[in-house]
């Protein structure tokens, strides 16, 4: 059978859809540049500059799974248009705002919006392209997010400084105003005929679960991680995820088909979501902290020393997607682990070593390595899924995702404050990755649902 030809409306459709995920990762990644003007002009004190980061990360991780499937339920594009209208109302909501507390309930409305953007955007992605180029798609949305992301501290910086912290929200509303346009008339196949049912309970303990385990993660390092406070969090987030696991068991419609993760395939590729979303974190933030603390490199300089390791990402995760198309994703995600996790053991000596120089390497072949535990893992997840479970699928992917950014915060941090050493730091990640890598060769390769 013949592969459907793609279109130039295809390339321009998800180009678009990379776009507006790009805005929202740009306006993640730009937000630590301008925190201190916003601190300075707003007043903000610190638990407000604390909650104006993290209010949009708590919202975003709570609702992401349960917007995924949302998408299956009432149609890709419904939820994705939905969403960009929430965050769009949240950016201006935050470029007008006057008081802290306004910058933090505008950030949390920024986080329902963006908790129904990335799913749905993800999941259309990956239905624009025929099946057989699907990790093509993915690779090149990837990389379109990635870019965005590599130039958000740049963009935040210029924007701050030049103009004022207001413009890292306003830069937002022309690409999410015209995306609603170019995508009108796709995706009529996500909808669904008769009427479908939404699993309220099952999304309540999720949202508890999912938040109150993120609240405990993000807050242990503040709290100390054996406080009382930090203990009652994550035995609610787990006491909620036990209790979503045990509801959705019995549901015909469940929010989330908890029986997925009986394929270890399936089970494997989101563990490297997870890690590669845990690495990132280890890399940009502790990397530049170790760059700027013990190195002695200014804020600037530090940003440019790790562009070595981030350029890579956005210019390569296409060709990762190709390989995935080529050869069994799962095979390419394990090699991706196992390189990853070398290349962080590089890094952790070389920042023994104190030497950036002897980093450098380290940190371009991590760059060039983790395209392949981007589309690849994420191909296995939407092929196990189903065609017609994208949007499910999408939002198992991204909630792994998010929980991997917040655990390696988290962990990064508790081991910087017990050791004092990156090296430390860098070791451990590139340890806990080769271990999973290494479990990895019990994974076969999983057949496509659909």
């Amino acid at each position: 059978m013949a592969s459907r030809q793609i279109t130039a409306r295809d390339w321009l459709l998800l180009t678009m859809i990379g776009i507006t995920v790009g805005q929202i990762a740009l306006n993640e990644s730009a937000i630590g540049l301008a925190l201190p003007a916003m601190r300075l002009e707003l007043g903000l004190s610190q638990a407000q500059s604390h909650w104006a980061v993290n209010a949009y990360l708590l919202v975003f991780a709570a609702l992401i799974a349960g917007a995924g499937k949302l998408g299956d339920l009432v149609g890709l594009r419904t939820v994705f248009i939905g969403g960009v209208a929430v965050f769009t109302f949240g950016s201006a909501a935050c470029a007008l705002a006057m008081t802290g507390d306004e910058i933090v309930a505008a950030r949390a409305v920024q986080g329902i919006g963006a908790a129904a953007i990335y799913p749905s955007s993800l999941a259309m992605s990956s239905l624009i392209f025929p099946p057989e180029r699907e990790g093509q798609a993915l690779g090149l949305f990837s990389a379109i997010a990635a870019a965005f992301l590599v130039l958000g501290p740049l963009v935040g910086g210029l924007l701050t400084q030049g103009l004022s912290w207001r413009w890292i929200f306003w830069v937002n509303l022309p690409a999410v105003i015209a995306i609603p346009f170019v995508i009108r008339g796709r995706f009529e196949e996500a909808q669904r005929t008769g009427r479908p049912r939404f699993d309220v309970a099952g999304m309540a303990f999720l949202v508890v679960g999912l938040g109150a385990l993120v609240f405990g993660i993000m807050e242990g390092p503040n709290w100390g991680w054996s406080s009382l406070e930090t203990m009652i969090a994550l035995a609610a987030g787990v006491v909620g995820l036990a209790l979503f696991v045990l509801v959705e068991r019995r549901m015909k419609q469940p929010l989330i088909r908890v029986a997925l993760f009986a394929s270890i395939a399936f089970s494997y590729a989101n563990s490297a979501v997870f890690l590669g979303m845990f690495q990132r974190m280890v890399v940009a933030v502790f990397g530049a902290l170790f760059l700027q603390d013990v190195m002695g490199f200014e804020p600037i300089t530090a940003g440019l020393a790790l562009l070595p390791a981030m350029v890579p990402v956005a210019l390569l995760a296409t060709y990762g997607g190709r390989l995935a198309d080529r050869m069994d994703p799962v095979l390419v995600t394990k090699v991706g682990m196992a390189a990853t996790g070398i290349c962080l053991a590089w890094t952790a000596f070389a920042i023994w070593l104190q030497s950036y120089w002897t980093m450098l390497p380290g940190l371009v072949l991590w760059g060039a390595t983790m395209t392949l535990i981007m589309a690849p893992p994420r191909k296995t997840i939407m092929g196990i899924a189903g065609r017609d479970q994208r949007g499910e699928a999408s939002g198992i992917s991204l909630a792994t995702q998010l929980l991997g950014a917040t655990t390696g915060i988290a962990v990064a941090s508790a081991l910087i404050s017990a050791t004092a050493s990156y090296g430390i730091v860098f070791a451990v990640t590139a340890a806990i990755t080769l271990a999973v890598s290494a479990l990895g060769l019990m994974v076969r390769g999983a057949r496509p649902n659909g």
